[in-house]
Parts: C-alpha cells; sequence; structure tokens
C-alpha cells in the first residue's frame, strides 16, 4: 500500500511521509533497528527537502533520525542530529515551541 501511495502521489506528498513515519517507527518498535533507521533516514531527507529548517515536522524527522541511530549504537551521530534538531528548531521556531521542548 505505502509502495502504491508513493507511487500515485509521490514521496514528497503529506500522506506517503507520514505512513513512511509511521512504519519506521513500528520497525523501532519490533526491533527491526536496521530497517527502522533507514526509513526515518529517508523521512528526514524528504521532509528537509520538502519543509526546510523552519517545519515542525522536519526537527521531529531529524530527532526521530537521531534517536533510531541509538538503537544501532551509533551514539556520536545519535547526539549530533539531536543538537542540530534542538538548534535548528531554537532558531526556526523559538525555545519554547512544543518542538524544540520535545527534541
Amino acid at each position: 500500500v505505502l509502495v502504491e501511495m508513493a507511487r500515485t502521489r509521490g514521496p514528497y506528498h503529506s500522506c506517503t511521509m507520514y505512513h513512511l513515519r509511521r512504519l519506521a517507527i513500528l520497525y523501532g518498535e519490533l526491533d527491526r533497528v536496521d530497517e527502522a533507521a533507514n526509513l526515518h533516514a529517508q523521512v528526514m531527507s524528504n521532509f528537509k527537502a520538502e519543509f526546510g529548517w523552519a517545519s515542525g515536522a522536519t526537527v521531529r524527522a531529524i530527532a526521530n533520525y537521531g534517536f533510531a541511530l541509538i538503537q544501532q549504537d551509533k551514539y556520536d551521530n545519535s547526539r549530533r542530529l539531536v543538537e542540530t534538531a534542538t538548534e535548528k528548531s531554537k532558531a526556526h521556531l523559538g525555545p519554547k515551541h512544543p518542538v524544540t521542548l520535545l527534541s
């Protein structure tokens, strides 16, 4: 279904990206950490390309990818991503925005 959605609506359509993100989260919950991290990386890339840094969805996608890297024991890469997400969120959304506080 997701492949068909991406084909018909496009990889950057909000529904496609939403379901891809949900699938990445599900893979993480099932301990399919490599697949989860790969999907989170794809979602992050898509959100950055489509919405840029000013979107809370982009910041969340970056943070989600960072958290997925923790499951792969890639702590340095994870820390850098989460720090970047926090910095970008503060700069574009403000220090008290809910996305900033959660990142």
